[in-house]
């Protein structure tokens, strides 16, 4: 690995559960939210696409214990990345979980031979979102003429400055900044 010759220690992690409840409650979190801003606004039923407007319905079906729930696994969770970040600085994950998609589409429906929908591609950044983590996504070296990939480095709560160096110092040795072809 590029990053090891460099001086940087890395440690793959076989196994990594710890984001995993977030499936369960990142739904009731979103739709919940989206449900309560479009509550503010009047006449917001022609202002929204149907994607949109099928999250607030969907979060207004919720109650406060299902968003209670949901916030009690959240927290939780922060606890177990708080664990995590005392023994690692970073947490480097894909930006997406697809390879790149043709930049005519919104997001990619098939992942992995499964089919997915709008946020489908997007499971790694929620993390950082819902636990308010200090992240950044970098584009990463890729081989020949493959489409560019990204990287996200998640730190600790309130490690945003070390984070921020890090990208800094590393981005123009680990990562490649380069445009597809006009092509693609």
């Amino acid at each position: 690995m590029r990053a090891r010759t460099l001086g940087l220690a890395v440690e793959t992690l076989s196994h990594f559960d710890l984001a995993e409840p977030l499936a369960q409650v990142w739904p009731v979190i979103s739709q919940t939210g989206v449900a309560w801003l479009l509550s503010q606004h009047a006449n917001w039923q022609e202002k929204v696409g149907a994607a949109i407007a099928e999250m607030a319905a969907k979060g207004d079906q919720l109650t406060a214990r299902d968003y209670l729930d949901a916030l009690d696994a959240i927290a939780t969770m922060r606890g177990a990345f708080g664990r995590l970040f005392d023994a690692y600085d970073f947490l480097i994950t894909p930006a997406t979980a697809a390879m790149p998609w043709p930049a005519n589409e919104t997001h990619p429906s098939v992942i992995d031979g499964k089919p997915v929908g709008p946020r489908g591609h997007a499971v790694f950044t929620a993390v950082a979102n819902a636990l308010g983590l200090p992240a950044i996504s970098l584009p990463c070296v890729v081989e020949g003429d493959a489409m560019p990939v990204g990287l996200q480095i998640i730190a600790a709560q309130d490690r945003d400055w070390p984070l921020l160096a890090f990208a800094r110092a590393y981005e123009g040795k680990l990562f490649l900044h380069r445009w597809p072809s006009a092509g693609v």
